[in-house]
């Protein structure tokens, strides 16, 4: 496998793809709301964009929330969210 492609929805779902055959590789969904009555709601991606070394993949939500993932397997490896521009929380 050469290249993969990646793509994003406003369900939070993270798709990565063999464009040679089509197949999808992995699929996962990359962050939800939890609401206090404990249902929880997709929160949309609006940016994506790979790191320099090409392995973990930073994504922003539409909630101010950025991620960085490792896009092999789904795993959060490093969250920070924002309020009026200003990183209030990192984990």
């Amino acid at each position: 496998m050469g290249w993969l492609a990646v793509s994003a929805d406003e369900a939070s779902v993270i798709c990565v793809w063999n464009p040679d055959t089509g197949e999808r590789v992995i699929q996962f969904v990359a962050r939800k709301r939890v609401l206090r009555d404990g249902s929880e709601l997709p929160v949309a991606v609006t940016a994506m964009r790979f790191d320099g070394s090409q392995r973990r993949l930073v994504a922003g939500f539409s909630d101010g929330c950025v991620r960085t993932i490792n896009f092999n397997n789904g795993a959060i490896l490093r969250e920070v969210r924002f309020i009026g521009g200003t990183a209030v929380r990192e984990s």
